[in-house]
Formats: C-alpha cells, sequence, structure tokens
C-alpha cells in the first residue's frame, strides 16, 4: 500500500494494527497541541538541557511561539508578548553537540515535552543558535530569511540572496514511545533526507 503525501508517493510501515510509520516529507506540516512524554530519564544522560516555559505571541500579524517574558531577558521577547495569550507551557529540551565546525554545530536534540514548536525555540532563543533554515525563528522581532557567515555561504555554494531557499535542517530521526507494546518501549527511526546529508558534508558536520 502507499499514501500519496504532498505529491508523493510514500511507503508506510505497518508496526501493529494501532500504528503506522510514515517517512513524511520535508516542508508538510504536521504537529499535535501538546503532548508529554513520561519514563524517559534513562535516555536523557550525559545531556544538557534547556528548561524555558514557552507561550504562542505574534509578530507582524503571524502567530509563533515565543519564550515566556519572565525567563527571558531580551526585550525584544517581551514586546512580542504583548499581543499573546496568558496561558504558558512547560518546555524541557535535552540536547548534545555530536560535532562542530567553526560557526556550525550538528546537534542531537531530545524533547521531554511536546510544545509546538519547541527545539526550534529553544535552539534559536535559549541559546541563540537557530537552526540553519529555520527562516520564521531566527529573529525574535520579525521574519525575514537568515543571514548566514560568509563561510557559510560559501561552503554551501550559495548567495546571500538565495539563502531563504535554505531548507530547514530539522529532522526526526527517531522516534521512542515509552511501554507502548506489552509494556515494551516502540522505537521508529528515519534516515537523514538528501539535502541534510549533502549540507551536513559540505560544513564538514558528517558524525
Amino acid at each position: 500500500m502507499y499514501l500519496e503525501i504532498d505529491g508523493k508517493l510514500q511507503a508506510p510501515r505497518l508496526i501493529n494494527d494501532d500504528i503506522i510509520a510514515i517517512n513524511k516529507p520535508y516542508g508538510l506540516a504536521s504537529q499535535v497541541k501538546s503532548c508529554k512524554v513520561a519514563n524517559l530519564s534513562p535516555f536523557f544522560l550525559n545531556l544538557r538541557r534547556i528548561v524555558i516555559p514557552m507561550v504562542e505571541g505574534s509578530v507582524d500579524g503571524k502567530r509563533r511561539m515565543v519564550l515566556r517574558p519572565d525567563t527571558a531577558e531580551n526585550e525584544d521577547v517581551k514586546l512580542v508578548m504583548k499581543k499573546s495569550s496568558i496561558e504558558t507551557h512547560e518546555a524541557i529540551t535535552n540536547y548534545k553537540i555530536l560535532k562542530s565546525k567553526n560557526t556550525t554545530a550538528l546537534l542531537e536534540c531530545r524533547p521531554e515535552t511536546g510544545v509546538k514548536h519547541q527545539i526550534r525555540v529553544h535552539l534559536a532563543w535559549g541559546l541563540g543558535t537557530p537552526i540553519l533554515g529555520d527562516h520564521k525563528y531566527t529573529y525574535i522581532n520579525k521574519i525575514v530569511p537568515q543571514k548566514l557567515t560568509s563561510e557559510m555561504l560559501q561552503r554551501l555554494g550559495i548567495r546571500q540572496s538565495k539563502a531563504r531557499y535554505v531548507p530547514m535542517h530539522l529532522h526526526a530521526k527517531s522516534i521512542l514511545i515509552p511501554e507502548f507494546m506489552n509494556g515494551q518501549n516502540l522505537s521508529v527511526s528515519c534516515r537523514l533526507p538528501p539535502h541534510f546529508e549533502e549540507n551536513m558534508k559540505r560544513l564538514k558536520l558528517k558524525p
């Protein structure tokens, strides 16, 4: 059986009668309102942690997640929050650096919570290191294409005017559902998309 997703045929992987895993094409949005991962503490050993609550705000009339103002020192965050709802969400992201080269790095992230756009916001504004190609969350008070360093432009083989077309380099390599099948953990993994693999080589971040 094949499913047509965004004009492409995808072969789903049948896990059991209750769950099907699909290798989602890049650019196809899919998320849930909120989720919580439990009983995963053994998997978070030796990881660094970002614990900053988040809330939905607005920039130029577009809805976007931001850090909660009482934990953020940046005045631009507080300005965005004036148009925000008051509901905040606990957000915890564990991460480790797999490899770094000059101004770029390859990170592995393991979120404990499932707030919308959590990894993107925590990396961009919690660490000050936005994801390559994430034009929505690079800047706090505006939504414009990323401005890349001259070194990155050279390695990627593009000009700054073409940076807006760089796809986001965020990939769900694996998902673990604890105690899902007869008390056993269920793990589903997926290889990196071609653009991610190629640009890791260009940026010399291949682990």
